[in-house]
């Protein structure tokens, strides 16, 4: 309808002069394009399903070559373009005697005007499609071609055509590789090739409407086989994508390109969607209509060979497989979309976390640069001056301007003046007074400047109305709420100062900071952070603040049963790591299934025989611009973004026990055991035979005895 109504078919004055270049300009009196136009002629229409035109390409040909084309050209509503032309001349060659290879040189020529003329006669949005299937060479794309001439020079039989020399040689230059030829008649013969048909004799003109039907079906293949191959291409695409997005903490900018990409991408599927629609349109009606089906022997014949049902059966199948494709499509973007929402998110969430540590540690630093010698120098004149107020008020005012020793006896020491013991008493007052105060703020600065410190990630159920009581009792400080009431979390942080666990902190008072999903009943994670003195040794490892604090929420009844299965699962695909010991040449390889900061340090002490506490750090080695960057591990996030064979440097103090590897060997034995419900005691797995005994611990113990008896 709408190319009808551009070709002004229902008007007086059909046709006109065509280009596909856009006025940028419509207001001005001008109009400048390059030079070659379409001329355009509207023989018949139907206004909703097909028109007919004449076209006269005008568009300029190099010197000396003259070059008189007009195409008669059908638009059909189901997307089947004809062009059709009758080829009267070629170099000196006129009506008779047509070279094939003049032809061939021809044919190229046509297949680009008529792909020039196409385009200035439909809209941006068909071009825009068009680019998009044919990935950007649309001027190029390959057509259907359909020859019909009254005789072929030499005639043969239909075989002898295909003899693998010469004469096919010749015929691959206009039907492409050539497949099948078959002898309609005695004077008919028609030859198949990938690319198009090569019919000729004197009844062939007889047989166009078998050979439309045919050249609409193939024509709708190779198009088919485009979609296929551009569906093929965006795969690849979105595999890149996902890579990227494997590898974003690689680069900071992935996030912005794989978004950008994504659109891109997204963009070019809403169109295959529209071009798919349009494609299974036009395969619903049969392209042969059973009126016209034919009733002689030879069209029968032609008929047979063509096998026009069973390609439109193929035909529907593969716009099926087709639809498949662009769905599974839509699906992979949707998943990327939101895999990249996660990572930004992600992002966001270390950013925040990093700037809070940040303001952390720029509190902590104030904190203990506070007592500078400027503000101790304030303090010891304030004192003095507050010294020299208490003894006005309690003795009476008094100032040595008013005594005439002073004016009168300047040489005289002031110590053997009856009233100069009050100017001492003063300044002795002022120095006890000062000295006290300096060591009371000192004291209260050194006692807050030690901290001990975890961040610890629960991800566990909770009854959010025992939280509440359980916060109560403590005494919760500040409530804040980070996300919208209405979204699908909200996460609300709380603030407190635990006083009423003394023996529980070892003596200490923290100071935690929850952040917990009140909507779905999930506590996140616990920030917890004790003040001690400076110079004082910490009664207690950061590492064991979260099992505290989780026996004390579990104690009140907070954490939902660990047996009832509602905790949130945790990441548990397995990787394997690199590990090097400092001072050693080799690395080791350590399996991790459990992505925990305290499973990862169980793994390695295992790994080198070494017990859990004396892992002294953790460090991932990357190379960064040429040079060597360590990385302490300290929390789950990291541990958890750690990728398969990431190398890691592991320091340890004192020296490694073997019997801690055979110690865990036998007791995954023993769990296993246990968990096939039989009972089994860890001293029944004892070591028998006559092996090796390791008696570093004394003359007549060995080292599994201190592994398995109690007694010793």
């Amino acid at each position: 309808m709408q190319l009808t109504q551009k070709l002004g078919a229902a008007e007086r004055i059909k046709g006109g002069y065509f280009s596909s270049v856009i006025d940028a300009h419509s207001t001005e009196t001008t109009l400048e394009v390059p030079v070659g136009l379409t001329k355009v002629n509207v023989n018949s229409f139907d206004a909703a399903q097909w028109i007919n035109i004449e076209a006269e390409v005008e568009f300029p040909e190099d010197e000396g070559i003259v070059q008189v084309e007009n195409f008669g050209i059908r638009y059909q509503r189901d997307g089947v373009t004809l062009y059709g032309l009758k080829v009267e001349a070629i170099m000196d060659s006129v009506l008779n005697n047509l070279s094939l290879d003049n032809l061939a040189r021809v044919m190229t020529d046509i297949h680009q005007d008529s792909s020039k003329v196409t385009e200035s006669l439909t809209s941006k949005h068909q071009q825009n499609m068009l680019r998009m299937v044919f990935n950007g060479n649309q001027e190029n794309r390959n057509k259907v071609n359909v020859f019909i001439a009254e005789k072929i020079t030499p005639k043969l039989r239909a075989l002898r055509y295909l003899d693998g020399d010469a004469l096919e040689a010749e015929l691959k230059q206009v039907i492409g590789d050539t497949q099948h030829a078959f002898d309609i008649t005695e004077n008919d013969v028609v030859i198949f090739g990938d690319a198009g048909v090569l019919f000729a004799g004197p009844d062939c003109i007889r047989h166009e409407t078998l050979l439309l039907a045919y050249l609409a079906l193939k024509s709708r293949e190779d198009f088919v086989m485009n979609f296929f191959n551009r569906l093929f291409i965006m795969a690849d695409q979105l595999k890149t994508q996902q890579e990227m997005i494997d590898k974003y903490h690689e680069d900071p900018t992935h996030v912005a390109t794989i978004r950008n990409n994504l659109g891109v991408i997204n963009e070019d599927c809403i169109m295959l969607e529209e071009v798919m629609r349009s494609l299974a349109s036009s395969v619903e009606k049969d392209a042969l209509a059973p009126e016209n089906v034919p009733t002689t022997k030879a069209g029968k014949r032609l008929y047979h060979i063509m096998q026009i049902p069973q390609m439109e059966r193929n035909l529907r199948g593969r716009v099926q497989d087709c639809d498949k494709q662009v769905a599974a499509i839509r699906n992979e973007i949707g998943f990327l979309d939101g895999q990249i929402t996660n990572v930004a998110r992600a992002l966001q969430r270390k950013v925040n976390l990093d700037t809070k540590q940040l303001y952390v540690e720029c509190a902590s630093a104030i904190k203990k640069t506070n007592p500078i010698s400027a503000r101790d120098a304030m303090t010891a004149l304030a004192c003095g001056w507050l010294a020299f107020k208490i003894l006005d008020r309690t003795t009476g005012e008094w100032t040595v301007i008013w005594q005439s020793w002073l004016k009168y006896d300047v040489t005289y020491p002031l110590i053997l003046h009856p009233d100069a013991p009050w100017f001492w008493i003063n300044m002795t007052a002022f120095f006890i007074l000062a000295v006290a105060t300096y060591a009371f703020v000192y004291l209260k600065t050194e006692q807050a400047a030690g901290t001990v410190h975890f961040h610890a990630t629960f991800d566990a159920k909770i009854r959010v109305a025992k939280l509440y009581a359980y916060l109560r009792e403590r005494g919760l400080q500040t409530e804040t709420i980070t996300s919208e009431a209405d979204g699908d979390a909200v996460m609300t942080e709380f603030s407190y100062v635990d006083k009423m666990g003394a023996r529980l902190w070892e003596h200490y008072v923290p100071r935690i900071v929850m952040m917990v999903d009140v909507k779905n009943g999930v506590l996140r994670w616990a920030d917890i952070t004790i003040a001690k003195p400076a110079s004082a040794a910490a009664r207690i490892f950061p590492r064991e603040l979260r099992s505290v604090l989780a026996a004390d929420l579990d104690r009140n009844d907070v954490l939902v049963d660990v047996d009832g299965g509602k905790r949130i699962p945790r990441q548990t695909n397995a990787i394997t790591l690199l590990a090097r010991e400092e001072g050693r040449g080799h690395d080791r390889e350590v399996s991790l299934e459990e992505r925990t900061l305290l499973r990862l340090r169980e793994q390695l002490a295992l790994k080198f025989c070494y017990k859990v506490e004396n892992l002294v750090r953790v460090e991932t080695r990357r190379v960064v611009d040429g040079r060597d960057a360590e990385e302490p591990i300290v929390d789950d996030a990291q541990v958890v973004a750690l990728r398969h064979y990431e190398r890691l440097a592991v320091t340890f103090r004192g020296k490694p026990d073997p019997g801690m590897s055979l110690y865990a060997a036998q007791l995954k034995h023993m769990q296993s055991a246990q968990a096939s419900g039989r009972k089994v005691h860890l001293h029944e797995m004892k070591r028998k035979g006559n092996g090796v005994a390791y008696l570093k611990y004394g003359d007549d113990v060995e080292e599994e005895d201190l592994l398995y008896d109690s007694r010793v």
